[in-house]
């Protein structure tokens, strides 16, 4: 969503940097939640102690989210400019794969292990996900596109 055309040029820069800080914490959040929340499930079953394991999971979170801000994001930035991540998006993959991926986990009589608990909630979130996108997003984008092309 776009600033108004008459607002003056400092509230605009403003809007962009709030903008801009509102994307890379989404963007952070979508790869710190699900790494912390796989390596909570993974460091208690090497022995160690609540503490310990809550202490070694957040930090891998945090180096796994460092990781693909380097490897990944920053490179996609550099190459296709900073408009070229849609918040929406990530939003929306937050919310509906949030709300599977919690449904899945939670379903009473799952599988007994729980690595295969996690990457079935996984997978069912990554197919709600792309479900959403391609069958409801897109083409509501599409028909908006039509209307604003044909009303000038």
């Amino acid at each position: 969503m776009a600033p108004p055309r008459d607002w003056p040029e400092r509230e605009i820069s403003a809007y962009d940097q709030q903008a801009r800080l509102t994307a890379r914490v989404a963007r952070r959040a979508l790869v710190f939640v699900p790494s912390w929340l796989v390596l909570l499930l993974a460091v208690p079953q090497t022995g160690l102690g609540p503490m310990p394991s809550l202490l070694i999971a957040t930090l891998g979170a945090i180096a796994v989210v460092v990781g693909v801000e380097l490897a990944l994001v920053g490179p996609w930035l550099r190459r296709h400019g900073e408009g070229s991540i849609d918040v929406g998006l990530i939003g929306r993959v937050a919310l509906v794969g949030g709300l599977v991926w919690t449904f899945v986990l939670a379903m009473p009589g799952g599988p007994e292990s729980p690595w295969l608990t996690v990457g079935l909630a996984t997978a069912a979130a990554v197919v709600a996900v792309v479900a959403v996108e391609l069958l409801a997003v897109r083409p509501v984008r599409a028909r908006r596109a039509r209307r604003r092309d044909q009303d000038r």
